[in-house]
């Protein structure tokens, strides 16, 4: 369902805010708004666990929160100086990190709106990634 509605988004963040909206506010069980804060905010605190400090550059994930209002805007993505950062410390590969944190967002996308954006967001960038590999 979701791929189909992706496919004409011209960037990630199109995807994702076109997955977030096809999934009704009512189907989103407590279980999955609570698993998508603590994955979150666990993501948040890895990155803490590897040497980074909050992100002063981009929208993402490492950024500092104030509060639960501000926690809740906060994208559930690296942005690219933290990714860099994040692959080096572990030898990671992009394509890699991209497709285990989308198999483990699929499970929950057509109950949650978070799961459901991260996905979109996840396929764009796997394919835009590999264009850009693909290219060189």
């Amino acid at each position: 369902m979701a791929a189909k509605n992706e496919a004409h988004a011209s960037s990630a963040m199109q995807a994702a805010v076109r997955a977030f909206a096809l999934v009704p506010a009512s189907s989103q069980s407590d279980g999955t708004l609570w698993l998508a804060r603590v994955c979150r905010t666990a993501s948040h605190e890895l990155g803490h666990c590897f040497g980074m400090d909050h992100c002063v550059y981009y929208a993402c994930s490492m950024q500092g929160s104030a509060g639960l209002s501000e926690d809740a805007r906060q994208p559930p993505y690296l942005c690219p100086v933290d990714l860099a950062k994040v692959l080096c410390a572990t030898g990671a590969d992009t394509s890699d990190w991209y497709r285990a944190l989308l198999k483990f967002c699929e499970r929950f996308e057509d109950q949650n709106r978070t799961f459901a954006a991260f996905s979109a967001w996840l396929r764009h960038r796997l394919s835009t990634v590999s264009e850009e590999s693909s290219s060189s």
